[in-house]
């Protein structure tokens, strides 16, 4: 794949000023390293560091059935959703395998996000879409276009973040978000990531999203590639789609069972295949 066929997203031009080292990742140009992976590892895990992760999908879903379409797509709890409140899931197929993994918002009432790999977007897309025919009062938005995305993460996230936008911040519990104004920017700010430590996904408008990154780096944050964010989750044990995860491979056998709500009563995609496999497998 040649450098003219990768995407790049609106922090790609301060990755480069920053001494980003750029390679190809999922059809984009992205910093692999900035100062060094091991650098950059244990920012993360002993002070703070920061991530453009900008090129993950966004999709949104919405609608007064838009629960009853994610429960029926999703082999997750989905019901079990509330405003402010995340979930992750895998995104499965027909035989069980997983088309993607994913975590799901829910933003409002009949409003929902979800995040998905930038080497997915296409796929997940196209599957989602497809399966909403006959959805007629779902509504499905790509928005990955109009929003950039960072991850703020390590022991020091809470109070870096709390100091550009506010005490509330750092009140949202594991796997919660909320609107708030980071910076002077109005922005999704949720408490979750990818490295095993405390940390924050902040979503804002693409055009904003760079100076975002400018205030984080003056608060202290290091900027980090995806080489320290791969060896970051080797070490959490966080599948990587690719990886540990593929349309063959099944929730079940990737360790992702505590993922499933096998007994629920939506007749969801891959249902079949994945209660077949616990029952035969001897999975929990």
């Amino acid at each position: 794949m040649t450098n003219e066929r990768l995407q790049r997203t609106p922090l790609y031009e301060v990755a480069v000023a920053e001494g980003g080292r750029m390679a190809p990742f999922g059809g984009w140009e992205m910093p692999v390293q900035f100062e060094g992976i091991r650098s950059e590892h244990w920012a993360v895990r002993r002070a703070v560091g920061l991530f453009d992760i900008s090129h993950m999908g966004r999709i949104a879903v919405s609608g007064e059935r838009g629960l009853a379409f994610l429960d029926s797509l999703l082999p997750a709890r989905v019901r079990g959703l509330t405003i402010g409140h995340m979930l992750y899931a895998p995104l499965c197929n027909e035989q069980g395998g997983c088309v993607d993994d994913l975590v799901v918002y829910q933003l409002a009432q009949q409003e929902y996000l979800l995040v998905v790999n930038a080497s997915r977007k296409a796929t997940d897309w196209q599957w989602i879409t497809a399966r909403s025919a006959g959805w007629s009062d779902v509504q499905i938005e790509d928005l990955s276009d109009e929003k950039g995305m960072v991850a703020v993460q390590g022991p020091r996230a809470a109070a870096l973040v709390e100091s550009l936008a506010g005490p509330a911040s750092v009140s949202l519990g594991y796997y919660r978000c909320a609107m708030m104004e980071i910076a002077g920017i109005r922005a999704l700010l949720s408490r979750n990531g990818y490295t095993g430590e405390d940390g924050f996904e902040i979503m804002c408008p693409a055009d904003q999203v760079a100076t975002l990154w400018a205030k984080l780096r003056a608060a202290g944050a290091q900027p980090c590639g995806l080489g320290a964010r791969d060896t970051l989750r080797l070490e959490m044990g966080f599948c990587l789609y690719g990886r540990e995860l593929d349309e063959q491979t099944t929730p079940l056998e990737a360790g992702l069972s505590w993922t499933l709500d096998l007994e629920k009563t939506a007749n969801f995609v891959g249902a079949e295949a994945l209660r077949a496999q616990r029952t035969a497998g001897g999975y929990p």
